[in-house]
C-alpha cells in the first residue's frame, strides 16, 4: 500500500514538474518570437529615421546657403 503511496505521489510531483517545464517553454518560446520581430523593426525605425535627419539637415544648410546668396545679392544691388 505505501508503494501505490510512493508512485502517486511520484507521478503528482512528475506532472508538476512537466507543468512547470511547458509554462517555461511557452514563455521562452513567446519571447523569443517578440525577440526576432522587434529587433527588425527596431532597426528599421533607427534606419528611417536617421535618413530623415540626413534629409532635415541637408535642407536646413541649403536653406542658410539660399538666405546667405540672397543676402549678399541684395547688399550687392544696395550698393549699385
Amino acid at each position: 500500500m505505501n508503494e501505490k503511496r510512493g508512485t502517486v505521489s511520484s507521478n503528482c510531483h512528475t506532472k508538476h514538474r512537466s507543468n512547470k517545464s511547458q509554462a517555461s517553454m511557452e514563455y521562452l518560446m513567446v519571447a523569443g518570437i517578440a525577440f526576432v520581430i522587434l529587433v527588425p523593426m527596431i532597426y528599421i525605425l533607427y534606419q528611417y529615421t536617421s535618413d530623415l535627419n540626413k534629409d532635415v539637415t541637408d535642407s536646413k544648410v541649403g536653406k542658410i546657403g539660399t538666405d546667405i546668396a540672397n543676402t549678399a545679392e541684395f547688399k550687392d544691388n544696395a550698393q549699385v
